[in-house]
């Protein structure tokens, strides 16, 4: 299924960038590919479950030639694989099939490599479940997953979220995970700010796919409870979700309880982006701005959703807020997380296209 291009408000230079979407589940997964300019003010697509599968909607379909991309990609979601049996997930509404997402991540993979070939693929972080944890073979389920997309013959760039906090330690995370050649790239220095910004363990890191475009992967726990960048930021983390999170944070039954609705993001398998990263993220994009770059972000969790606030990072609107300065370059932030998902277009904000991608 595809998502044709639609004439942005205003003419001007078409950029076409092909995205191969694999939306699964559990029974049956769906593939789709689109494409969209960058500047593009409508797409009018919506994530619907039907019988099972995901399917990207639009209103306004056309024909697309096919070969005229930029690149292509493949994005796939929370595989959170575990060689453990079936059960009920964190909410108890649904059951969780641990082993057979690595049957869906296959299918994927196979898709990406025969299909729709890609240049890479991206995935949305909680590549294996907590699940592996309790049972401690969260390593060898990694390396698993790993081995299988060896079979893409192309990169797999990953974020990273709340279940590999769970399961792994941030260096761990970044010596198996980071690209090497972008594992020691430079940082912008912070000067006289700098006591505000500790020095983290960041998982942050960028590159240019193809001449004009950069990829920023996104680390949303930087501020977290259970995997913060440094000790400051795991302080700091703590004062923030005390004060707006009165409830008892150790029952996880009781962590909305009479939560406002602008508080429900405070919850301690959600996370947020601190000072240091927010200044790279800025220095980032005035250097993209300068290079004619368009950035498309992919982190682990979303960052807007007027309807479902419950997976948001905890300082979006800060994040947002950097995000605004720089209107023309910011294509896209491409989220997992959220097991419902949702695709949304910010059409009053800038012209940033935020797709939340999913598997349950």
């Amino acid at each position: 299924m595809t998502i044709a291009n639609r004439p942005p408000a205003q003419a001007g230079h078409w950029y076409k960038l092909w995205f191969v979407l694999i939306c699964s589940f559990y029974k049956c997964w769906s593939a789709s590919s689109f494409v969209f300019p960058v500047g593009v003010r409508r797409i009018g697509g919506l994530l619907n479950e039907d019988v099972g599968h995901c399917r990207l909607c639009s209103s306004n379909l056309n024909s697309i030639n096919h070969g005229n991309h930029l690149f292509r990609f493949g994005i796939i979601a929370d595989i959170q694989y575990a060689e453990a049996a079936d059960s009920l997930n964190f909410d108890r509404t649904k059951y969780r099939r641990y082993g057979h997402s690595m049957c869906i991540f296959r299918n994927a993979l196979r898709h990406w490599k025969i299909e729709k070939p890609v240049d890479f693929a991206l995935a949305l972080g909680d590549i294996v479940d907590a699940k592996a944890a309790i049972l401690k073979n969260q390593i060898s389920c990694l390396d698993k997953v790993l081995e299988e997309s060896k079979n893409l013959g192309k990169p797999l760039y990953v974020c990273f979220g709340n279940h590999c906090q769970y399961c792994f330690s941030r260096d761990f995370l970044r010596e198996k995970l980071v690209p090497p050649e972008l594992l020691h790239q430079p940082q912008f220095a912070v000067s006289a700010v700098e006591d505000k910004f500790p020095m983290p363990k960041h998982l942050f890191y960028h590159w240019s796919p193809k001449p004009g475009w950069r990829f920023i992967s996104v680390d949303t726990y930087d501020l977290s409870i259970i995997g913060p960048s440094c000790t400051l930021s795991g302080q700091l983390s703590e004062q923030l979700i005390t004060a707006n999170n009165p409830n008892d944070l150790n029952n996880g039954s009781a962590w909305f309880d009479a939560q406002p609705y602008d508080r429900i993001r405070w919850a301690p398998y959600n996370g947020g982006i601190g000072n240091f990263q927010l200044h790279q993220i800025e220095k980032i994009l005035e250097q993209c701005k300068n290079d004619d770059e368009k950035v498309i972000f992919f982190g682990h969790q979303p960052i807007y959703s007027p309807l479902k606030p419950k997976s948001l990072v905890w300082n979006s609107e800060e994040v947002l807020r950097t995000l605004w300065k720089f209107a023309d370059r910011v294509v896209a932030w491409l989220a997992g997380h959220d097991h419902d998902g949702e695709f949304l277009d910010n059409l009053s904000m800038f012209p940033c296209i935020l797709i939340l991608l999913f598997l349950p």
